[in-house]
């Protein structure tokens, strides 16, 4: 049986007996029979059974972007799924966080799902789902979705899945937390001056507002209110220390929900420190004082003194900076031999945890600077420093002469300079004092300190005369004191290197029978006392060699001279040569003529007549034939 009932195209009908069907449609899905006539044996049919598959358009949601309240006590409207133009009809599930959502499509409280299928004029088939459900306030953070599930040929599935989408809900506020958000302490101190920010959230949706307090003389002072829960207090002080609380306004919260809370803001402060003495501490030698520090300050602070050793202390407000750390030494007394400086130590020297500083029978050593340092274990960062400088009065200590030898300061003669230098090793720098400086503060007051080093020493008679020498004189004390030397050319005094209050004066000479014989000496005075230092020799050997050659030079230097005057006299001469192999002057007037007769020859007559003359006479004949 062939009937294309309007179909286009129409049905076709092959040599084979076979029914084809060009472009299949929707509406192509029915039965179909198959009729075989054979005459009188009668007839015979067959049914076919056509189903065509679409797949469907991809899946569409519509959520619900309204504010949906979780104190509702039905089922809402969450969203709504579209699944357009397939075939057969597809089925629509719902999925919670990635689960799926066993609802029922009877209407109840707690959540159910409705659908509505559409005959599209194409003849393919719409489905349209929508899900209700009560909602929680877990539901907050949820995510959303549906899926479309359709059929294929040969029993086979597929799925196409809607964008996930979240819900708004609004839900009240439980609970309230309430923090100090500024770095601080785990005691919540906070330092004096910084900004401090108080943070306060409540769990509540939408945001609440939020309202800042203080609490004083148990009522509440209102700080600030707003919407985002944030107040800064700038630059807080000591007086703002105390209770602070912050409330949430969520009018829709239960009636035994905590919606306020508090917290103590500890302000830490550390006042300048009070030292009993000024910056500068002068005493005598011997004495004893004490010096108190005082502090006031909240937590309470820890008090500690120390004493810098081996390099001045940072001044704390700009000033000049202090010199380098070098080491200093000091002889125990006025014919000791003189020290090996040690190295310098980088670090401070504690000296006790009290506010009492004790200092007894005070030696040079006690000079330097003491610090009083205040600090708060509970609250980094927060400490304070005060500083004084003791000054010690009284006799300096006073080195010999690095290589000057034994008897330095008196006129005895001293061992050789050879076994000097192996007794006194050199002096290592001192810190160099900047001339704002007008002294080092570790520099004990009284007479000068006096120290002296040859440059180039040797061995006892060893020096000759004119060796060079250069000798250096070095200095110290307070008043600076003033450097002068037996022999004229000494250098001004200036800031030797590595100073350390230490002043320095050169003098460079050529060594004599006289400066071995009395010795050459440096003195440093001032207002306190004076100090002096002799440099021997020993015995200085004559430059034998030296002086020959030095007369030598001195003939050659004069036999020249007495050339060019001889020159420069012929020269002068007028009208005459100088030199003429042979030929005689001709006798002045009134002067008799000599005779030549006998052995007399030229040369004799010459010198007769130049010896005659003595050379006082101008005539041409008073050298004879030779220059």
């Amino acid at each position: 049986m062939h009937d294309s009932w309007g179909r286009s195209p129409p049905y076709q009908l092959d040599s084979q007996g076979r029914l084809v069907l060009a472009e299949a449609q929707v509406g192509d899905e029915r039965d179909y029979v198959c009729v075989v006539r054979a005459g009188a044996a009668g007839t015979a049919e067959a049914t076919a059974r056509l189903n065509v598959f679409a797949k469907p358009e991809a899946t569409e949601v519509s959520p619900n972007k309204g504010t949906l309240s979780v104190m509702e006590d039905i089922a809402q409207e969450i969203a709504t799924c579209n699944s357009r133009n397939g075939n057969p009809v597809p089925q629509i599930t719902w999925y919670r966080n990635g689960q799926r959502l066993e609802v029922p499509l009877e209407v109840n409280s707690e959540g159910y799902m409705t659908s509505r299928t559409v005959r599209e004029a194409s003849g393919l088939l719409s489905l349209t789902s929508t899900l209700y459900l009560r909602l929680r306030k877990a539901d907050r953070d949820a995510s959303f979705h549906c899926s479309v599930h359709y059929r294929l040929p040969t029993g086979r599935h597929g799925r196409l899945d809607s964008p996930a989408f979240r819900l708004t809900l609004h839900y009240p506020t439980e609970h309230v937390q309430f923090w100090l958000g500024s770095p601080s302490t785990t005691a919540g101190w906070v330092r004096e001056g910084d900004s401090v920010q108080l943070f306060c959230r409540g769990d509540g949706s939408p945001t609440p507002e939020y309202t800042f307090f203080r609490l004083q003389d148990q009522e509440e002072d209102v700080l600030k209110t707003n919407l985002e829960g944030n107040l800064t207090l700038e630059g807080v002080q000591r007086s703002q220390s105390g209770t602070y609380g912050c409330r949430v306004e969520d009018y829709d919260a239960a009636e035994d929900a905590e919606l306020s809370k508090t917290l103590e803001l500890h302000v830490a402060y550390l006042d300048p420190l009070e030292l009993s003495t000024g910056e500068e501490l002068s005493l005598p030698l011997g004495n004893s004082t004490a010096v108190n520090c005082s502090v006031r300050g909240l937590p309470t602070p820890t008090l500690r003194w120390t004493k810098v050793r081996g390099k001045e202390a940072p001044p704390q407000r700009g000033g000049t900076p202090p010199p380098p750390p070098l080491p200093t030494c000091l002889s125990p007394s006025l014919t000791a031999r003189p020290l090996a400086c040690p190295l310098p130590t980088q670090d401070s020297v504690p000296l006790g945890d009290d506010s009492t500083l004790s200092l007894r029978s005070i030696t040079f050593d006690s000079a330097g600077t003491y610090t009083c340092e205040a600090s708060m274990p509970t609250v980094p960062l927060l400490s304070r420093t005060r500083s004084f400088k003791l000054l010690v009065q009284g006799s300096g200590a006073k080195g010999a002469g690095v290589l000057g030898g034994w008897g330095a300061r008196t006129n005895e003669p001293g061992p050789p300079l050879a076994l000097r230098s192996l007794l006194f090793p050199s002096l290592l720098p001192l810190p160099l004092v900047p001339p704002a400086h007008p002294f080092h503060p570790c520099q004990p007051t009284g007479p000068p300190e006096l120290r002296a080093e040859e440059v180039q020493p040797k061995a006892e008679g060893s020096w000759r005369e004119g060796d060079e020498v250069k000798l250096i004189c070095r200095t110290r004390g307070y008043p600076e004191p003033k450097l002068s030397w037996s022999q004229l050319g000494g250098s001004p005094a200036e800031p030797a290197p590595g100073g350390q209050g230490w002043v320095s004066s050169s003098l460079t000479l050529k060594v004599t029978s006289a400066l071995s014989r009395d010795g050459v000496s440096c003195e440093a005075s001032n207002p306190h006392g004076n100090d002096r230092h002799v440099f021997h020799f020993g015995t200085v050997a004559p430059q034998t060699s030296q002086a020959g050659v030095a007369v030598m030079a001195v003939a050659v230097s004069v036999g020249l001279l007495l050339l060019v005057v001889a020159a420069f006299y012929c020269m002068r001469r007028k009208g005459h040569r100088c030199c003429r192999q042979g030929e005689k002057g001709s006798p002045l007037p009134g002067e008799p003529e000599l005779s030549h007769s006998g052995s007399e020859g030229p040369e004799q007559t010459g010198l007769l007549m130049g010896g005659a003359s003595g050379g006082a006479k101008h005539g041409s004949g008073g050298f004879g034939d030779e220059c």
